[in-house]
């Protein structure tokens, strides 16, 4: 089965826009993976945000795992987007 350019183009754009908005909410989740003392990092799967634990710290970004997390998470719903329309389609057909 073929994708028209049209459900391409949808593809890519909503991927993107789920991507970036997915990353947003990483932001929220707490890396599970790296534990420092006195240093908290968030983002799923990668960490992009940092912030030191004392009252008044400042958050700072880490722009290489924002980058990865946003190309991640675009990949991942072009993905899922993809197999869901093939599948629609395959179920009209059938």
């Amino acid at each position: 089965m073929n994708l028209t350019k049209t459900a391409v183009y949808e593809i890519v754009v909503w991927s993107t826009v789920v991507g970036v908005i997915l990353t947003a909410f990483t932001g929220f989740c707490r890396t599970p993976f790296l534990n420092l003392i006195g240093v908290s990092y968030w983002g799923i799967p990668f960490a992009w945000l940092k912030r030191v634990v004392y009252p008044g710290a400042s958050k700072e970004i880490i722009w290489q795992g924002l980058l990865l997390d946003v190309i991640i998470w675009i990949l991942l719903s072009g993905i899922v987007l993809t197999l869901g329309i093939l599948l629609k389609k395959k179920m009209i057909n059938a």
